[in-house]
């Protein structure tokens, strides 16, 4: 009982910074007394917040508050991303749907590789598929399906994400368990593991990772040796990489030493 008070506590503390760094996206800048207020906590725990908000590159403090960190070059829009890459990421998802077989429960988070991936299963022969999804644009993809059942995630919408998230949305994970799990990621090394942009995000994908036997990383070989400005978890939490033709020699060398086994997607013919 005291694990479960304690895991609530976490959540609703990711999620009040969630909704802090979502307001200060809209304003540009947010004030310690008037979140105060909003969130019916002390001034202590709102300046804690923006400390650790601080230090994970998401904002500046200022005197009573703070402001709008500039846009790294991570924040790009999904519509920009999703054409970004793109032959390397086919690539990967064709690699990936080697990796499902019929009947299988599959967990799938947002991105758009794995976006990619939902299409191609969605064009195959596998049967009887189940896929629990969080990601809007995937329910799109799978709609009309009659070979795939899909499992929608409660939660709030988060338009930036385009996905359902924060504690709802953990809850209702918690609660399945699926053959595997396919994640992305926005940057990869060998310090920081997988990472991510999203406070709220990250916590899904952590959950995600523990309800499923087998976890897969799909991710261009562009994200290797990156880092973004939240951890989701260590390279050993997943049992898989698939990324493309294009990854350097060391960065591959240097994964598989480490111990994690990388499989590279060859170029599809044109």
């Amino acid at each position: 009982m005291k694990k479960n008070t304690q895991d609530t506590t976490n959540l609703f503390r990711v999620e009040r910074r969630h909704t802090i760094l979502a307001q200060l996206r809209r304003e540009g800048k947010v004030f310690v007394n008037e979140l105060s207020t909003s969130f019916n906590v002390s001034g202590a725990t709102i300046r804690q917040d923006l400390a650790i908000m601080e230090t994970q590159g998401l904002l500046t403090r200022t005197h009573g508050g703070a402001v709008e960190k500039t846009k790294t070059s991570i924040d790009i829009p999904l519509d920009e991303r999703n054409t970004k890459r793109l032959p390397q990421k086919t690539a990967i998802a064709m690699k990936a749907l080697e990796f499902v077989s019929d009947g299988d429960s599959l967990i799938l988070d947002g991105g758009t590789t794995i976006l990619e991936f939902t299409k191609i299963l969605e064009l195959s022969n596998r049967a009887n598929v189940n896929v629990v999804l969080n990601f809007i644009p995937h329910i799109t993809v799978l709609e009309k399906s009659n070979h795939i059942r899909m499992i929608v995630l409660g939660g709030s919408y988060d338009e930036s994400l385009r996905s359902l998230v924060g504690l709802i949305t953990v809850d209702s994970l918690s609660t399945l368990y699926a053959d595997t799990a396919f994640i992305s990621t926005t940057g990869i090394s060998m310090e920081q593991g997988i990472t991510c942009t999203s406070l709220m995000d990250a916590e899904v994908r952590k959950t995600i990772l523990n309800r499923a036997k087998k976890k897969i990383l799909l991710a261009d070989s562009g994200k290797i040796g990156k880092n973004s400005f939240i951890s989701v978890a260590d390279l050993k939490q997943v049992d898989i990489l698939i990324t493309d033709w294009e990854i350097a020699e060391s960065d591959y060398n240097m994964l598989v030493e480490f111990g994690l086994k990388v499989i590279v997607a060859p170029k599809l013919a044109p």
